[in-house]
């Protein structure tokens, strides 16, 4: 079984190239090292998440801007938000 994660209320989700528009909001759910669903909190879980009975860490994000994977994060980390 893979360790899960619930990120919640993200203040504002960046999934990626500029041209992709931020979620506001958002929700963020890993399972492993896999991302399994990305989307709005007001949408809620999506039903294969809640009929999973794993334990689940709830990070609670308010006021943090997240910005899924780890690829480029050294110096292109600032142009990312920056664009």
């Amino acid at each position: 079984m893979a360790d899960r994660i619930a990120l919640r209320h993200i203040t504002q989700l960046y999934p990626g190239p500029a041209h992709e528009p931020s979620t506001p909001d958002a929700l963020l759910l890993l399972a492993g090292n896999r991302i399994v669903h990305v989307g709005r909190e007001a949408d809620g879980v999506p039903a294969s998440w809640t009929a999973d009975p794993g334990p689940v860490r709830e990070i609670d994000c308010a006021g943090c801007v997240v910005t899924p994977g780890l690829i480029n994060t050294h110096h292109h980390f600032f142009q990312h938000l920056t664009r």
